[in-house]
């Protein structure tokens, strides 16, 4: 499994232990890296003042400059663009500019969609993507604020969505049914749609969901996981849990994405867990997990290893919580 260092400790890290704090950190540090040595090469134009400011950022000014939406739809999606005198000119206001709203330290974005380009095309996918009204956005806030806290009571969680949420956005659409999203290009970002309809254990699980989507595009990042970069998306893989088929790269994810949250309901004290428990260790007890992983001809041999032990885990898991008692 050489080349995957991290990637070998998620079993490990997901379970929530000493060990996630270590990984959050590596995994954060490392996204820094990738960013800056994305960002050089793309802006030709640079002064040296700019490149000195841009560089020569700690990792705190790094982070600040991540968790601005629009700077890191400018990171992700302008770089390339024809003018990038002004790209680096709106990096670096990212610095200074914060979002308003703010809970847990963490930025909440309600209206980005409407001023950054690469946000308005995340919306084009959602039938009557809107902003909040006011007084949506006072039960949103008052929600989050209660998942954000319930989430917290759990050391290992709250550092995987510390370190790994950089910004929460939030808006509505047609359906108004509650769901998240989360996109490999832009780590840390994450999307509630409809949260003001959401109750405390489906947002708590949506914010601890995506955070760790957030870590595994942050470990990807740094290690390949795909023999195949193309399959990704191309290949299809049945759900066991939704029962939804899935592109390759969204099953893989998948598997450990539901393996974090069988392990933080296995312990969590909230009214409504033994219902998400069972939703997680659904896919786990289907008994086609094994068969399915190693299907997986264009996932590294490595990676298949990691999932599988996940699967033996999660069986343990499911063990020591017969009768869970709330």
């Amino acid at each position: 499994m050489a080349g995957l260092a991290l990637t070998r400790r998620l079993p490990a890290v997901l379970r929530w232990g000493p060990e996630t704090h270590e990984l959050v950190a590596v995994g954060l540090s490392g996204h820094v890296r990738v960013v800056q040595d994305r960002l050089v090469p793309l802006l030709p134009e640079l002064t040296q003042n700019q490149l000195a400011e841009l560089v020569g950022l700690d990792d705190r000014g790094w982070h600040r400059l991540l968790a601005d939406p629009s700077a890191v739809g400018l990171l992700c999606a302008g770089l390339g663009s024809a003018e990038p005198a002004a790209t680096v000119a709106a990096l670096l206001d990212g610095l200074r500019a914060r979002p308003g709203a703010m809970v847990h330290g963490i930025p909440v974005d309600v209206s980005s969609a409407r001023t950054a380009p690469v946000f308005a095309r995340l919306d084009a996918a959602f039938d009557g993507a809107a902003d909040h009204g006011e007084a949506e956005l006072e039960r949103v806030g008052h929600i989050l604020r209660a998942a954000l806290g319930a989430a917290a009571a759990n050391e290992y969680v709250e550092s995987v969505i510390v370190g790994c949420v950089r910004t929460i956005s939030v808006r509505r659409d047609a359906s108004r049914t509650p769901s998240s999203s989360s996109w490999p290009p832009l780590p840390g970002y994450l999307r509630l749609w409809n949260a003001d309809l959401g109750d405390l254990c489906w947002t708590v699980d949506a914010l601890v969901h995506e955070a760790v989507h957030g870590l595994l595009y942050m470990i990807e990042e740094q290690e390949s996981w795909f023999t195949d970069r193309a399959a990704w998306r191309t290949s299809s893989m049945r759900s066991p849990w939704s029962g939804r088929d899935l592109p390759l790269h969204s099953f893989v994810h998948a598997c450990f994405v539901w393996f974090a949250l069988l392990c933080f309901w296995a312990d969590a004290e909230l009214d409504g867990a033994d219902g998400m428990f069972r939703q997680a260790s659904k896919g786990f007890e289907s008994g086609r997990l094994p068969v399915l992983i190693r299907s997986l001809h264009t996932v590294d041999a490595g990676v298949r290893e990691v999932l599988l032990e996940l699967v033996a885990q999660a069986e343990q898991v499911i063990s020591c919580v017969r009768e869970p008692v709330r």
